[in-house]
């Protein structure tokens, strides 16, 4: 965990540097965070175990038996053939995963972040970066998918579809991103909000265990098995009522400025309002954990959003409410994401701790 802890002091340590040049704040750190993944022992990630023989397999087949593999989504498996025909080598996929990953992501903070230190930091603390160590068929997926954001604002539909179409060429679930467009032109308030989350925890606990296991038995079994929590960043009810609080709490503080127009927010809290929901249900359905990160990953450009447009002219709050949110983050990181008390919820489900780097440990 010290190494998760290290890159959150480096973050806020150079901020300094991105009010000089932000542009160069985020190349520094695109070469840490690339580094610390590309870097990694085979180890770091649960879902290594699947991954690496499945890279091996792919490298010695030729192009047309690709097409015949039937497990896994094409543009994952053709992903993986193109990258063997680098190399071989293990490590090759490592490099080409983590820089595809990040530069997607990276690619969405520069765009929509007002804050780049902050966004890292939450990037880091909320799980989701280390989560990209374990699902890399989803992470692939998202770091494509919140990019079409872009084209939500601008209300092109068309390059929106082929956005969400392409993430789906890696993990089906970026399919629920489709709702994003018609549902970014909602206009919610917090009483909607609340009403809106309020039924979807009732409906989680009443209809929810029903609707779900109908829905595995006849269309989804892959996922009957399926161990929820092994994706979470956060896990389960707990996460949902955690983003719960701070979605009605960014929706109230928006009320009270109503001076204050911002649609890129309104569009960020539609989205986290649309994962916040689906969080509700994932206990019973573990296709909805997977969905839901393509929501609630932006919280890492909602949070500075929200701190920049209400305390831009005051900085002596925006400072404050930027310190407070990282020691919370801290501590929420420590004891829920990071967390190997097996008597908590969190029990290192992503496989990320300890951090080895390959030339420590190798378990292929």
């Amino acid at each position: 965990m010290y190494i998760y802890v290290c890159i959150l002091v480096l973050t806020c340590l150079f901020a300094a540097l991105e009010n000089k040049s932000r542009n160069l704040y985020l190349a520094l750190f695109f070469v840490v965070f690339f580094l610390i993944s590309a870097l990694r022992a085979d180890t770091v990630g649960y879902d290594l175990k699947n991954y690496i023989p499945l890279y091996n397999a792919i490298s010695e087949m030729s192009w047309g038996g690709v097409f015949f593999f039937t497990d896994y989504e094409l543009g994952y498996k053709l992903f993986n053939k193109l990258i063997s025909c680098f190399s071989m080598d293990e490590r090759c996929f490592f490099l080409c995963t983590s820089f595809v990953v990040l530069y997607g992501m990276f690619k969405y903070i520069w765009r929509f972040s007002k804050i780049f230190y902050l966004s890292l930091f939450l990037y880091v603390a909320f799980g989701f970066y280390s989560n990209t160590f374990n699902s890399i068929r989803s992470s692939l997926a998202i770091a494509i998918a919140v990019n079409s954001l872009l084209y939500i604002n601008k209300k092109e539909k068309l390059k929106f579809s082929l956005v969400i179409l392409l993430a789906m060429l890696f993990h089906t679930s970026a399919f629920f991103m489709f709702l994003a467009y018609p549902l970014s032109f909602l206009k919610i308030n917090f009483r909607k909000a609340f009403l809106i989350l309020l039924l979807s925890f009732v409906a989680s606990f009443s209809v929810g265990s029903v609707i779900f296991s109908f829905a595995i038995n006849h269309f989804f079994n892959e996922y009957a098995d399926s161990d929820s929590t092994a994706i979470s960043v956060g896990g389960g009810y707990n996460f949902a009522i955690f983003l719960t609080f701070i979605l009605l709490g960014l929706y109230y503080k928006k009320e009270q400025q109503k001076n204050c127009k911002d649609s890129n927010m309104d569009l960020l809290l539609v989205l986290l309002l649309i994962g916040t929901c689906m969080q509700y249900f994932s206990p019973h359905f573990s296709l909805f954990n997977r969905a839901a990160l393509f929501f609630n990953i932006h919280l890492i450009t909602l949070i500075p959003d929200f701190i920049d447009s209400y305390f831009r002219k005051k900085s002596s709050l925006r400072y404050f409410y930027v310190f407070i949110t990282c020691v919370f983050m801290s501590f929420y990181m420590i004891s829920q994401v990071y967390s190997i008390d097996v008597t908590k919820y969190q029990t290192n489900s992503q496989g990320t701790i300890p951090y080895l780097f390959y030339w420590e440990n190798s378990s292929f």
